[in-house]
């Protein structure tokens, strides 16, 4: 967001008014004092498409959102790994209901774990519904670096 636009990936732009960001595990106090939809643990509450509910206009993702599962209604838990995903669907998203399309529904990410085990070592852990996939070693350290 610069100077009141948002910069789409294909180089066009929309007007915005505001774009909080925040950073950690914890959304910004500041979502309380504007009378928005927040849970209990301050939040905001989001559709599908990460809409703001009640709030035309106005998306919301990352720490700051509420964001449930269609498939499996379970609450998206606030990880690093997921903002690049959810940002990505959420210029998507945008330009459809900018464009009267279909919209884009939020899908969990693939469960990864990337841990370091010391001097170019690691572990990748990969949680599929049917399979658990580990890499170790180098390997496992390379998969890490790179994520």
């Amino acid at each position: 967001e610069a100077n009141g636009k948002l910069e789409l990936e294909s180089s066009k732009s929309i007007p915005t008014g505001l774009c909080v960001w925040t950073t950690g595990l914890v959304p910004n106090p500041i979502l309380s004092k504007w009378e928005l939809p927040l849970t209990e643990n301050g939040r905001l509450k989001v559709d599908s498409s990460y809409r703001v509910i009640g709030r035309d206009g106005m998306y919301s993702i990352g720490d700051c959102a509420r964001i449930i599962d269609p498939k499996n209604k379970m609450e998206d838990k606030a990880n690093c790994k997921e903002a690049t995903i959810q940002g990505k669907r959420l210029g998507k998203i945008i330009q459809a209901d900018l464009n009267k399309q279909k919209v884009p529904v939020h899908k969990k990410p693939m469960t990864t774990y990337c841990i370091g085990l010391g001097e170019k070592q690691g572990l990748v852990w990969v949680a599929l519904p049917t399979l658990n996939l580990f890499l170790s070693g180098k390997l496992g350290y390379w998969i890490r670096k790179m994520t």
